[in-house]
């Protein structure tokens, strides 16, 4: 049996712990400090979240349990980058703060995620963030009550409103998160958010992740989180 984690005890019939000796945050992921039966590796990743670490320790005991050397697998996991639209980098503002695209559409994910990137900053966290239309309609005080736990500055914005009333959604939003801004147009409300942006910060973008249009009441429009960060930043692509 191979056991993972920080600080773990090596019992008897253990084949060799993979142990998590340091996990720091860097600007664009994590650097870990693992051990193997008496070798030490540390390595860079990009992936957000201290989280991170144990998925990415669970993967290196699989691997090793399966025969691969330790020194290739650890080479690997340096390669390792995220899931596009998941705590995706996608521009950083003229002060240097990260912006972030992710899926988060329940009020667990938006924790996680918020969670996640607070590790990574000394400074503000900012949260533009909205909720479908026509879905459960429960979970939008409970995200604005998140994001007004967890963020220092919040946009409620438009995410698919589809056939609902898009103010009616925002309003169920701000009920438990009476000090954001409401900007109903969610390229404005990015636009914004960016702007506000200074060194040390982050900004992350919530509900739409991968997504690449915007359901509205009749029609569907092309919208890209991404592509409007990157347009109010000025540059093509990291």
């Amino acid at each position: 049996m191979i056991q993972y984690g920080q600080g773990v005890r090596k019992d008897k019939g253990d084949i060799g712990n993979i142990d998590l000796i340091d996990v720091k945050a860097t600007p664009d992921g994590l650097r870990l400090s693992v051990g193997y039966m008496g070798q030490t590796a540390v390595v860079e990743v990009s992936l957000l979240g201290k989280f991170q670490a144990e998925n990415l320790l669970c993967a290196v005991g699989l691997a090793v349990a399966d025969g691969v050397p330790f020194e290739a697998v650890i080479e690997c996991v340096s390669s390792v980058v995220g899931v596009r639209g998941r705590m995706e980098l996608v521009g950083r503002s003229h002060s240097g703060a990260g912006i972030y695209v992710d899926y988060a559409h329940t009020p667990d994910a938006l924790q996680s995620a918020l969670q996640a990137l607070r590790f990574h900053i000394s400074g503000r966290l900012h949260l533009v963030f909205g909720c479908g239309g026509e879905r459960d309609r429960g979970k939008r005080s409970l995200m604005g009550r998140v994001a007004a736990n967890l963020s220092d500055r919040v946009i409620v914005t438009d995410d698919n409103p589809r056939g609902e009333d898009a103010a009616i959604i925002r309003a169920d939003i701000l009920r438990d998160c009476r000090n954001a801004i409401e900007v109903g147009d969610r390229a404005a409300a990015i636009a914004s958010s960016i702007a506000q942006l200074e060194c040390g910060d982050a900004l992350l973008i919530a509900g739409k992740g991968h997504e690449t249009h915007q359901i509205l009441s009749d029609h569907t429009v092309e919208f890209d989180d991404a592509t409007v960060v990157r347009t109010a930043v000025g540059v093509q692509e990291l």
